[in-house]
């Protein structure tokens, strides 16, 4: 009796420990995931307006949507957003490549992703004549094609977005 409840103590300590190694491991694993990435930059509207949409493009994309209006204040908004840009195409490197950059993506056992995509949405406010204010959402989504033969979408890890600001700023001669 002494030997199971000795046993059931060790199993449950050594449960609770490797639960305790996946959350660190979670955390170490997206460095970079947020809810929501926001940032002020230090730019005119127009300016980083169009700059973004350079960027999209440059990026391979194209704009499916762009609407902007002066608000009751004067002030500017805008959208932008892009259609699917693929990432990556073929069997042997889609599943890394999505690895790279997924948050928690749906696991599908002896699957086969063939292609990776990525959906940039950019809400832009300005706050006065030289700062705009940026919202990004980023929405990844694979093509899984031996299981569930559809595409699946999921979060980013936040390495996209980040990359994003980076290029912007660069474009817009701006750090970081």
């Amino acid at each position: 009796m002494k030997k199971i409840i000795l046993f059931m103590v060790s199993f449950l300590a050594l449960a609770m420990s490797m639960q305790a190694q996946e959350i660190v491991d979670s955390n170490s694993r997206y460095p970079y995931y947020k809810d929501t990435f926001d940032l002020k930059v230090n730019a005119p509207f127009e300016t980083v307006w169009n700059s973004a949409k350079d960027l999209i493009t440059e990026m391979g994309g194209q704009l499916a949507v762009q609407k902007s209006f002066q608000n009751d204040e004067g002030l500017f908004q805008g959208t932008l957003k892009s259609d699917n840009i693929v990432l990556t195409e073929g069997s042997d490197t889609t599943f890394n490549i999505l690895q790279k950059y997924e948050y928690k993506m749906v696991y599908i056992p002896n699957n086969d992703w063939n292609i990776g995509r990525v959906t940039y949405r950019l809400l832009m406010n300005e706050i006065d004549e030289t700062t705009t204010r940026l919202r990004l959402f980023v929405q990844l989504s694979g093509f899984e094609k031996r299981i569930t033969n559809q595409f699946h979408f999921f979060k980013s890890n936040g390495l996209l977005e980040k990359e994003f600001f980076e290029n912007l700023y660069s474009k817009l001669g701006l750090k970081l």
